[in-house]
């Protein structure tokens, strides 16, 4: 739960009051949104660095 709290700025008490399906879709989607994010930043990273 703290991985969705911190990637999506959700408050703990919302996430803890969810469905644990849905909780589950959600940690999916913000794991995903933070791997692509990731990307994104180390190819700009290596643009900015000549590579």
């Amino acid at each position: 739960m703290a991985e969705v709290a911190a990637i999506l700025h959700w408050p703990l008490p919302a996430l803890q009051a969810m469905p644990l399906d849905e909780l589950l879709d959600w940690h999916g989607r913000a794991i995903a949104f933070w791997k692509a994010d990731t990307r994104v930043r180390a190819v700009e990273l290596a643009k900015a660095l000549g590579g």
